[in-house]
């Protein structure tokens, strides 16, 4: 067993990380994708071989929901009421690496 657990690390050293997220479902995927070839992530073909994929991404549906009418809410609230509420910023390429970024304060 545990000879078998080093074979299993020293394969997944040999061919690095790899990720298996497919593009066309999802802008999400599509820049996730991206980003991960950028810093050396290889994508596969079959999900099983991913050390990171879809099932990453299993959001509890009410959250998910919750989050996507909290937006629109902010969209309206923005363009016929600004003063009502203080602005919500959308993550976008451009920002997100602000966003994300940890305070230094």
């Amino acid at each position: 067993m545990v000879y078998l657990q080093s074979v299993t690390q020293w394969q997944k050293k040999l061919r690095g990380s790899r990720f298996y997220l497919r593009e066309s479902l999802s802008p999400t995927y599509s820049n996730l994708a991206r980003y991960l070839q950028e810093r050396g992530w290889h994508p596969t073909r079959f999900s099983r071989l991913a050390d990171f994929g879809e099932q990453n991404f299993q959001f509890d549906l009410s959250a998910a929901e919750c989050l996507e009418f909290k937006n629109l809410l902010a969209q309206l609230v923005a363009q016929y009421c600004p003063h009502v509420m203080l602005p919500t910023y959308c993550i976008n390429d451009e920002n997100w690496p602000l966003v994300f970024k940890p305070n230094s304060s």
